[in-house]
């Protein structure tokens, strides 16, 4: 058959196809070519110009770093999105090429995986797509379009398009013994890592937003159960800690992705996110009108951390010079919850002194972490800062709320060395007016730039009515309630358009410094035209003579209509130091059983070991020897308190190793062995040593702490321990670190060895003892302090 015959017998549909394919294929490869070309040509004609109208080459050199800052941030971003999109499509795959041993919901098994939900969520997606953009059309931008000027009507949404790959839930966690019996609470990690695709326009300005990345756990508690349909009265979500989010911006918001801007738009954008959803924020849904749901918005937070960040040291040099000696500038940025604080920069030092307290309301403890990064500060030549990387650390707030006080050095990570020197208090909240001048006194000794507080002040912005037009000819006000503590604690509810009867349900918290004197002032303001409302101010002495603290009522407003009311509801609670009480609505599956020793003696102590049994059942500890111990920070705070004031299982002592061993007269060494589940880090706190044998010739030694994780006796796998001098009873309190899952770290064995400090020409002793500690008959979930004699070392132990 001649090829005229066989193009006769193309159908439509075949030519269609054909030049679809060809269409595809002129856009997929000869598009990219011709990008390619305006972009050499560009570049290319830009070195032309400098040279024919006589530039100096410093502007194209001026120029080269910011290019190849950018270059190189958006490769590492296209790399991170790739990468979180091979786990959103093939898991499993990804995991097992990744890692050596199977993920961590593998150990925890109160920590599952969803994949049924995972599926119905990929089967709805493009339902919930098509929703998503009615909504944005008919309900988001009508509503947008009516708040703004008259230049800026033609706004619109031209696309939103949520795209094809869904979310994925990488694990639930769901709280039942530990939770009140009216409330279900549930921990879900979310990953999103889409093809999402939103424009707008105005103006024939277009601004869009895609390959948005996002990793974070979120937190849905469902309270209260309730006997009726639908059985649960609202559910309650927000993140525990902030949500790690990432996007490129399209179109003209391509000018904000630049080199300073686009961290600062990130910035705001997490920042508008955590005060969003980020506790001590959330999000309510009512599934039933028979429940008070302001009881559920008004939550108490479980207390306030207080954050000392004294120093830091053996910080890693950033800027080096031409003589090879080095010096950063650092700083240290924190954040808990929604709450992100900064401290000072410290000039030409890798040992900075700080001295920074700051303060933090903490809405639920367990689960939240303190994340600190150091950073040297480093202004570019453009003026805009290119801040470097130092290192960060995590530390888990429970474990502070549980023993009240902790004075800690904190290795940093992702970097090669570094510490940082912190003072951490928890402070629970009390309704006794006396703990008021406990607390003043107790920071009265305290040098400080900023007033800490002494109470956590609590506020419900229910709703107003009766609110009058800012003018007489004016529409209904776009009232929004404006709140202030001392003048320097702002904060503001959301603006209610068209309306004199508006609803909030907002609640806001402030710590104050003084309730006896200081008071709240309220004003309530027209976003339209800037007129004032009304305003109230509220002592706060009067809340300390109140019922429980706490005021609910409406408050008549000033300067304003008649009959005008803003309903409010405050609460005022004195801040006290202190370990957190054992009734928390979340507990750790196994935590140490506080009490006194001397207290828990005769029928008291029956009934505590009566009830270790149902928590050793959690651990599968079973007939093992109670032993004492107390935290290091702790002294003797009573006559009839012993030095160990804390009661808790522990592996059997006659295991290998030598875990408590015989008296070899060479000294015993205090050692608190921990595992941290939501870090997935083993930790070792170095407490200090008794009775240590002499090595020197006066009498004394100069002991330090070499640690090894064996088999690895690399330098990754050393830590060593400050050097006392002097001393036969050192106290060193040093916290040490190693990364790896519980099933990796039962087959390893920990060396410490303790030795002196000898000189070059000394001929004193060098290692004083050892002690190995088999954590294969150590179970990580429960951490133990105690006490364990050293041993002789081995001679492979005599050398670092």
């Amino acid at each position: 058959m001649s090829g005229t015959e066989r193009r006769i017998h193309i159908t439509a549909e075949e030519k269609k196809k054909l030049r679809q394919t060809t269409k595809s294929t002129l856009k997929t490869e000869l598009v990219p070519l011709v990008l390619k070309f305006f972009k050499g040509f560009t570049i290319l004609s830009g070195v032309w110009m400098i040279g024919y109208y006589r530039y100096s080459i410093s502007w194209v050199l001026l120029g080269l770093p910011i290019w190849l800052w950018a270059d190189y941030k958006k490769n590492k971003q296209l790399k991170y999105r790739l990468t979180q999109r091979q786990i959103v499509d093939s898991e499993k795959e990804v995991i097992l090429a990744t890692m050596d041993d199977l993920p961590s919901w593998v150990f925890f098994p109160d920590v599952e995986r969803a994949e049924w939900l995972n599926k119905m969520i990929l089967q709805l997606w493009p339902y919930i797509g098509d929703f998503a953009n009615q909504i944005m059309k008919d309900v988001v931008e009508p509503s947008v379009r009516d708040n703004l000027p008259g230049s800026l009507k033609s706004f619109m949404f031209e696309k939103c398009d949520l795209g094809d790959i869904a979310p994925r839930i990488g694990g639930i966690k769901v709280y039942r013994e530990h939770c009140s019996r009216d409330e279900i609470i549930m921990d879900m990690e979310i990953f999103y890592a889409g093809d999402m695709n939103v424009k707008v326009a105005v103006n024939r300005i277009r601004v869009g937003c895609k390959n948005i990345t996002m990793h974070g756990t979120m937190r849905v508690v469902m309270k209260p159960l309730i006997s009726i349909s639908p059985l649960v009265g609202a559910v309650t979500c927000y993140f525990i800690n902030p949500p790690d989010i990432d996007f490129d911006l399209t179109n003209l918001g391509n000018i904000l992705d630049i080199p300073g801007l686009s961290d600062i738009l990130r910035k705001i954008v997490i920042a508008q996110v955590g005060n969003f959803v980020v506790m001590p924020n959330s999000i309510t849904v009512p599934l039933t009108d028979k429940v008070d749901l302001k009881e559920l918005k008004f939550r108490q937070p479980n207390g306030v951390l207080r954050v000392e960040i004294v120093e830091g040291k053996e910080l890693k040099k950033m800027d080096l010079g031409l003589t090879g000696k080095g010096k950063s500038d650092p700083y240290v940025v924190g954040t808990v919850g929604a709450h992100v604080f900064k401290t000072k920069v410290k000039n030409n030092t890798v040992e900075p002194v700080w001295n920074a307290f700051f303060e933090a309301v903490v809405g639920e403890c367990k689960g939240q972490t303190l994340d600190l990064e150091v950073f040297d500060e480093d202004v570019g030549v453009t003026g805009v800062t290119e801040d470097d990387f130092m290192g960060r650390a995590n530390i888990d707030i429970y474990s502070v709320a549980k023993k009240g006080r902790d004075d800690i050095w904190v290795m940093l990570e992702d970097i090669k060395h570094g510490q940082i020197h912190l003072r951490l208090d928890w402070l629970s909240l009390s309704t006794d007016v006396a703990d008021l001048a406990r607390i003043r006194d107790s920071t009265q000794h305290l040098t400080v730039e900023t007033k800490l507080g002494t109470a956590l002040l609590m506020v419900f912005v229910d709703n107003a009515a009766n609110l009058p037009n800012a003018k007489k000819s004016a529409a209904e006000p776009n009232p929004v309630v404006l709140m202030s503590v001392a003048g320097d604690q702002k904060k503001e509810t959301t603006v209610k358009y068209n309306t004199n009867h508006p609803v909030w349900e907002e609640r806001f918290v402030f710590i104050v410094n003084n309730p006896e004197l200081q008071d709240i002032d309220i004003h309530v303001k027209d976003m339209k035209t800037s007129k004032s409302l009304g305003l109230v101010s509220i002592t706060l002495q009067d809340l300390l003579t109140a019922p429980d603290m706490e005021v609910r009522q409406p408050y008549a407003l000033k300067e304003s209509g008649t009959n005008t009311k803003l309903n409010l509801w405050i609460r005022l609670r004195i801040l006290k130091p202190g370990a957190m009480k054992a009734e928390s609505p979340i507990r750790e599956m196994a935590p140490l059983l506080l009490g006194n020793a001397a207290a828990l003696e005769g029928p008291a102590a029956e009934s505590a070991d009566k009830a270790l049994p149902l928590v050793v059942m959690e651990v599968k500890l079973v007939d093992q020897p109670l032993v004492s111990a107390t935290p290091a920070w702790k002294g003797n705070t009573s006559p009839t308190s012993t030095a160990d004031t804390v009661r808790q299982r522990l592996p059997d002592s006659t295991g290998a190793g030598g875990v408590t061993g015989e008296d070899a007269g060479l000294g015993k060494i205090k050692l608190t062995v921990s595992y941290s589940r939501e870090r997935k880090r083993l930790i070792i706190i170095v407490h200090k040593c008794n009775d240590l044998k002499a090595c020197d010739d006066d009498g004394l030694s100069d002991p330090y702490v070499r640690m090894y994780l064996l088999p690895d006796k690399s330098s990754a796998s050393k830590r060593k321990t400050q050097i006392i001098k002097n001393t036969l009873n050192p106290v060193f309190d040093d916290t040490f670190e190693y990364v790896g899952s519980p099933e990796e770290l039962q087959k390893k064995t920990v060396d410490v060895t303790v030795k002196n400090q000898v000189g070059m020409f000394s001929r004193g002793r060098n290692v004083i003892g050892q002690v190995l500690v088999d954590l294969s008959s150590v179970t990580l979930q429960t951490a133990y302090t105690q006490w364990y004699h050293l041993q002789e070392a081995d001679d492979k132990s005599h050398t670092d």
